[in-house]
């Protein structure tokens, strides 16, 4: 765990921040950086899911970046494949298989 002299130093710091992370494998999370968890491994600072610790993430420089990507990545799959990405928002999953089955279950929910 960080100190908190060390998580004020990632505040101050990701202020002026605009990127965007998501799991780059053992979870389907994104979100703002500012939403990421801190965590020291091998004297290093390092971001990680919130929810599941998950290390392996990606960066995008900002929110416009990122969106395109998934708009791109829309035109190949389904039509509300950008909703979903919106929904999952801030959520960790194992994987997008779990994450789709979510999505499709809140639908259900009597």
């Amino acid at each position: 765990m960080l100190t908190k002299q060390e998580r004020r130093n990632f505040v101050e710091k990701e202020s002026e921040d605009s990127r965007i992370v998501c799991g780059a494998s053992n979870c389907v999370w994104w979100d703002h950086i500012s939403n990421a968890s801190r965590v020291k491994s091998l004297g290093r600072d390092m971001m990680s899911c919130p929810h599941c610790g998950n290390v392996s993430l990606m960066s995008f420089k900002n929110e416009k970046e990122w969106w395109a990507v998934v708009d791109k990545r829309a035109s190949t799959v389904t039509e509300d494949y950008r909703a979903f990405i919106e929904w999952i928002r801030g959520k960790c999953y194992p994987s997008i298989a779990v994450a789709k089955k979510a999505w499709e279950d809140r639908l259900h929910v009597n």
